[in-house]
């Protein structure tokens, strides 16, 4: 499409209308055949010329026109009036998290200075722009007692860490990450509640040269690799645990109290496995759809509307009051991105669902038909 320059406002707008008008004929052309019982938020990026020429064009029209998003799913919707809301713009998350020394001291990260928070057990811990960092200072531990930090973010917040051992952990809103500041010989084990990516790095133990094994313990559950990448979906108002492997291979098992091994699987890269209650199976996924969140991303698959929400609770930090006899039985697929304000997301989910979301006092949201 030849680049052009509008000389004033007026041009601009009929500018904007004209690629709009070319990107609604594109997109319709390319969902027609899609199921009436799903919507697509934003298209996922299957064709890169026609998709990303779209995108342009729904930023373009949201920073300048009011943040209407662009319907791709449900063309017979229109475009709703905005949402209602009584207060201030509700932001998305940010990173934000509590760090728990043994000593028991609460250090607000997203208060802290960058620079060396404390030290212990031969460990100095440090704020950086990427993130909390463990070094190792002195390597002289023997007898000592093991000692453990937690970090938790809460909801609307996120948080990166770099273990002892140089493994690292993006934290999800809503999630808490318990680990000794001095791994064992024999294994690295940390417990998680929420949600966390693991980039794990391979250790040879200097006492057996073997890889040494990093475990994550979980409710029910714990994961163990060598080396590698895998996503962990764990929050306790999901009706599942979902375990996703991006490269290597991971043991993941059902274990019963003092971790007694119950039942194992194996995963290979772009699997996931599924625990609900003492049942748990392996399938091939969509990886992306698993670890977008650590990159700015919600992608949606065929996703349910109470499965979002869930989500948009955790990130932002809010509550939906849904009626008595609210009933929705469509699902949603596509992309938002994680750093909209909330009304914007909000109308992205109105256009495409129909449905009426109000912003109250207490960062409640009521939604209507």
């Amino acid at each position: 499409m030849q680049e052009t320059h509008p000389e004033n406002f007026e041009h601009m707008e009929a500018h904007v209308s004209g690629l709009f008008d070319r990107v609604r004929e594109k997109t319709f052309a390319e969902t027609k055949q899609a199921s009436s019982q799903s919507f697509n938020i934003k298209p996922r990026r299957i064709r890169r010329s026609v998709v990303n020429w779209a995108a342009a064009a729904i930023i373009f029209l949201s920073l300048g026109f009011g943040a209407y998003l662009y319907i791709t799913g449900s063309p017979g919707l229109g475009i709703l009036p905005p949402v209602a809301h009584n207060l201030k713009e509700i932001t998305p998350g940010t990173n934000k998290a509590v760090l728990i020394l043994a000593s028991g001291r609460k250090i607000m990260l997203d208060e802290a200075a960058d620079g060396q928070l404390a030290q212990e057990a031969g460990i100095r811990i440090t704020k950086t722009k990427e993130g909390l960092v463990y070094e190792v200072h002195s390597k002289n531990t023997k007898g000592a007692a093991v000692e453990y930090n937690t970090i938790e973010t809460p909801r609307g917040g996120q948080y990166k860490v770099i273990l002892p051992d140089g493994s690292i952990v993006w934290l999800n809103a809503a999630s808490s990450l318990r680990y000794p500041l001095h791994f064992a010989a024999a294994e690295r084990r940390v417990e998680l509640a929420g949600e966390a990516y693991f980039a794990v790095k391979s250790i040879v133990s200097n006492l057996s040269g073997v890889k040494q094994p990093f475990i994550v313990g979980l409710s029910g559950q714990q994961v163990k690799v060598l080396g590698t990448q895998f996503n962990i979906n764990a929050y306790a108002d999901e009706v599942v645990i979902k375990t996703t492997l991006v490269e290597g291979k991971v043991n993941v098992s059902l274990t019963r109290p003092g971790n007694q091994i119950n039942k194992e699987v194996v995963l290979k890269p772009g699997e996931q496995s599924t625990l609900m209650g003492n049942n748990i199976s392996v399938a091939a996924v969509d990886v992306e759809e698993a670890i977008a969140w650590k990159d700015g991303l919600i992608v949606l698959n065929n996703v349910d509307l109470a499965t979002i929400i869930r989500q948009i609770e955790r990130w932002y930090n809010v509550k939906f009051e849904l009626p008595a006899d609210f009933a929705f039985h469509k699902t949603l697929s596509g992309e938002l991105q994680r750093d909209l304000k909330l009304s914007d997301l909000l109308r992205s989910l109105e256009i495409n669902t129909g449905l009426h979301f109000i912003i109250s006092s207490e960062r409640r949201i009521m939604i209507t038909k």
